[in-house]
C-alpha cells in the first residue's frame, strides 16, 4: 500500500486542496480531503492528476511513429516523461508497405506491454483514405480511394491492435470501409475530410464515432452547411 498525501487532487468531481490517494497494487483504492488518514509520502502541495491517454501522437523529441521502431520508444518515453501513460500511436498517410511496416513495430510495442518508458495501446491509422484538399501535413500523392484489400492488409499488420481508423466519409466506398473498420474491432473517425453534412450523417450512421482534430482539416461550419462538425453528435 502507497498513500500520497498533502496534494492538490485532481478528481472527476473537483480539486481536493489538500487531498490524499492511497494505492494498493495497481489500483487506486481510496481518495479523499484533507489530512490522510494513515501515513504516507507528503507532496508538498504539488499536483496530482490522473495520466493522460494521449489518442493522436505521431512522434516527439525527435523520434517519429512510422520511422522506425526506435523513433516509436523514443516518441513514447518523450510524452511519458510528461505525464502520458498510454499512447495510441498514429501513422501517417504514406506508401501501403511503408505504413504496414509501421503497424508491425506499433503492433510488437503493445505486445511488450508496460515498460519504464511508455505504454503503447494500439494503431491509429490516420488514412490513406482521405480527401486530398483537406490533406493538411498527409502526403497528398499517397492518398488513395477507399479499398477494402488495402483495408484489410493494413489492418492485418497491426495484428490486432489497430484501434481507430480517420477516413473521409465523402469518398466512395468509404461507408463500407467503415463498417469494415469497425466489424474489426477498431473505432472509424472521420477527418481530413471535404464532406458536407450530409456526407458526414452518413459516415456516423454507418458506424464512425469519433472526430479526428475536430475543426482542422474538415469544411467549416456554416449556417447553410454544417458540414462535419455540425453533424457529430
Amino acid at each position: 500500500m502507497t498513500v500520497l498525501a498533502g496534494a492538490r487532487v485532481v478528481t472527476p468531481e473537483g480539486i481536493l486542496d489538500p487531498g490524499w490517494v492511497r494505492v494498493e497494487g495497481a489500483r487506486i483504492a481510496a481518495v479523499g480531503h484533507g489530512r490522510s488518514p494513515t501515513s504516507g509520502t507528503d507532496l508538498g502541495g504539488a499536483w496530482l492528476l490522473p495520466g493522460y491517454v494521449d489518442l493522436h501522437v505521431h512522434g516527439g523529441d525527435g523520434g517519429a511513429v512510422e520511422v522506425s521502431a526506435d523513433g516509436l520508444a523514443r516518441s513514447v518515453a518523450f510524452h511519458r516523461r510528461h505525464g502520458t501513460t498510454r499512447t495510441l500511436a498514429s501513422i501517417v498517410t504514406g506508401q501501403i508497405d511503408a505504413m504496414a511496416a509501421a503497424a508491425g513495430w506499433v503492433a510488437d510495442a503493445v505486445g511488450a506491454g508496460p515498460t519504464p518508458t511508455g505504454h503503447v495501446v494500439g494503431v491509429h491509422f490516420e488514412g490513406p483514405f482521405l480527401a486530398a484538399a483537406r490533406c493538411g501535413a498527409q502526403d497528398p500523392a499517397a492518398i488513395i480511394d477507399p479499398d477494402p484489400e488495402v483495408m484489410a492488409r493494413l489492418l492485418a499488420a497491426g495484428r490486432g491492435t489497430v484501434r481507430m481508423v480517420t477516413l473521409a466519409p465523402e469518398r466512395p466506398g468509404a461507408l463500407d470501409l467503415i463498417a469494415q473498420v469497425k466489424t474489426a474491432g477498431a473505432v472509424p473517425a472521420i477527418g481530413h475530410t471535404d464532406a458536407h453534412y450530409a456526407d458526414a450523417v452518413s459516415g456516423f450512421a454507418a458506424g464512425a464515432a469519433i472526430l479526428t482534430h475536430t475543426f482542422n482539416g474538415m469544411r467549416g461550419l456554416h449556417h447553410r452547411d454544417p458540414g462535419t462538425v455540425g453533424a457529430a453528435r
